[in-house]
């Protein structure tokens, strides 16, 4: 066993968005930065079969990530982030990040990626991308809100993904590409419902560069 606490490890997820992939999730709000401009104020994780999975997960809930071994792509933390309370404060849970990347290391064919919304706080922590630690098969992408953030982060040497509000202003910087799957469920908005062909399965853009070797940064659309 693998024990990893506060999370509930899923062998095959049934999220439409990733595909059937393995996934880990926590609870929303005591594993998610302060800094978040998401949380309470239209985060997905809070709401549908999501929202279902992270509402019950409890800090106690002790999971194990061997349940995910084997599988060739686990999702972390599809609700919820890396941090934990300590008291009145809200830090980067070192601990669990090292050890995720130590399961990994000892689970090189099984790709996991993540998202964090505070990306600085892993680089004071010395557990970012330019630390040395990551093994070639994880990956966390910067979660930020504005271009400034993005650019921020792309120069401390993170992937970065950034939430916009419609495609059709293109609010894109250079290198940053629209998640597939988003841009396939904004175009029907106002027409026939259906789900994407693609998922993050199909997908892989968040965690895989593209064939010239240039790193492709991620754009989410709101659905």
């Amino acid at each position: 066993m693998y024990e990893i606490s506060g999370t509930r490890v899923v062998r095959v997820s049934h999220d439409r968005k990733t595909g059937p992939v393995a996934a880990t999730y926590r609870q929303v709000g005591p594993t998610c930065p302060s800094s978040c401009g998401l949380l309470g104020n239209g985060c997905y994780a809070e709401r549908g079969r999501v929202g279902i999975h992270q509402r019950a997960t409890g800090a106690d809930h002790v999971g194990d990530l061997d349940e995910a071994a084997g599988m060739d792509l686990l999702r972390h933390m599809v609700a919820g982030d890396w941090f934990r309370q300590w008291g009145r404060w809200k830090r980067l849970d070192v601990a669990y990040v090292l050890r995720v990347i130590e399961w990994h290391r000892e689970q090189p064919r099984t790709q996991g990626w993540s998202y964090t919304h505070d990306f600085e706080a892993w680089d004071r922590a010395g557990v970012g991308p330019s630390s040395g630690l990551w093994p070639s098969n994880f990956m966390v992408l910067a979660s930020c809100e504005t271009k400034d953030a993005a650019r921020r982060a792309k120069a401390a040497g993170w992937k970065t993904a950034r939430v916009v509000e419609d495609q059709d202003t293109d609010g894109r910087d250079p290198g940053e590409v629209y998640c597939p799957y988003d841009k396939a469920k904004h175009s029907q908005r106002g027409g026939a419902k259906s789900t994407p062909d693609v998922t993050c399965r199909t997908c892989r853009l968040c965690w895989e560069p593209a064939g010239d070797g240039l790193q492709k940064d991620i754009a989410f659309l709101k659905i």
